[in-house]
């Protein structure tokens, strides 16, 4: 797990090369698709679940997206305080990562619903604006804008920073260093 967590930031990982045995790719970590499926369902907090997400982004794009339909799946599931508990889970998640590795696991969770119901698709939305409304800081949902498809979009991110609820002085300084201050009603 160590070298995981050095690596998700820096990508320190080693280089030794690991032949899936249901699949011709070969991945740097060693690792075992199935196994890593649990651990993505079973991670306790959020760092466990970026270090799953960190192993997940050595996979093929369609494997990949194949796990991440599972976390869609279990989140649409869940009942609804379930629901908010695992999306804000996953969205701090992602913010462990570097931000290329967080937008490719972003878009394989955004993908991961065409093969899903498309109430499960607004449902799923519904719950991140919420989360990030009233659960994530300020900071958090300014990191997010470079993350999540559907809020990398400028209007999207105008409409949820309008809703956003009071921040500290901490947040707002933060909020004038990032591209977001073009989005700050004046």
């Amino acid at each position: 797990m160590d070298s995981i967590a050095s690596g998700m930031k820096g990508h320190d990982m080693t280089d030794e090369a690991f032949q899936h045995p249901n699949l011709s790719e070969h991945y740097g970590p060693a690792f075992d698709i199935g196994n890593l499926a649990h651990q993505l369902n079973d991670a306790g907090d959020h760092i466990q679940l970026a270090a799953a997400l960190y192993e997940a982004t050595a996979l093929p794009p369609i494997e990949l997206r194949r796990l991440m339909r599972g976390l869609a799946r279990r989140e649409s599931a869940a009942s609804f305080e379930s629901r908010r508990e695992l999306a804000v889970r996953r969205l701090r998640a992602l913010l462990r990562l570097n931000v290329e590795d967080a937008r490719v696991v972003a878009r394989s969770f955004d993908d991961a619903f065409i093969d899903l119901p498309a109430e499960w698709r607004e449902r799923s939305r519904e719950v991140e604006f919420a989360v990030i409304q009233n659960a994530l800081h300020l900071s958090e949902f300014v990191s997010l804008t470079s993350v999540l498809p559907w809020l990398r979009d400028v209007e999207a991110a105008r409409g949820l920073l309008a809703h956003l609820s009071e921040s500290t002085e901490t947040d707002e300084a933060r909020l004038h260093q990032t591209p977001l201050t073009a989005l700050i009603p004046r």
